[in-house]
């Protein structure tokens, strides 16, 4: 999973599309949030906010995957930064994060890191995704509760 995460060519433009996905397609309310709800796809990929957003997510995944590149004795700090992630999530106030919401998220990001890979690869994105959204809500339902 590292290795095909360092392969992605232009890791920027596959979460540039899970956003535009996410906001324009899947879940607008996304997008109410941000204050990005009346833009089209052009007038989004333009957006310092949404730009932002990308770029911070971009940052976000990677750091974990080299952290977990480095093998089990990063599992500690690898927790404690998705806990991080939930508690600041705990402090957006306009919106919930329900469990539908985190379940368009994962098939939103799964299905664009594994468009070409193997069933293999699928399980175990899909493993990945779910043990960071566990820990995320655990920690956001902890803040906000």
């Amino acid at each position: 999973m590292c290795e095909e995460y360092q392969k992605l060519e232009n890791k920027y433009a596959l979460f540039e599309r899970m956003f535009i996905q996410l906001f324009l397609e899947e879940d607008i309310e996304l997008s109410v949030h941000f204050g990005l709800d009346n833009l089209g796809e052009d007038s989004l990929l333009k957006d310092q906010r949404f730009r932002t957003h990308v770029g911070k997510f971009q940052r976000f995944i990677t750091g974990i995957i080299e952290m977990l590149s480095k093998g089990p004795e990063e599992a500690e700090d690898i927790v404690q930064v998705l806990r991080i992630v939930g508690r600041q999530h705990g402090n957006v106030r306009t919106m919930s994060f329900t469990a539908e919401k985190w379940l368009i998220f994962k098939n939103v990001l799964l299905s664009l890191l594994c468009r070409d890979n193997s069933e293999k690869s699928y399980s175990t994105w899909s493993k990945f995704i779910s043990f960071v959204i566990y820990e995320i809500k655990d920690s956001y339902l902890e803040q906000v509760w």
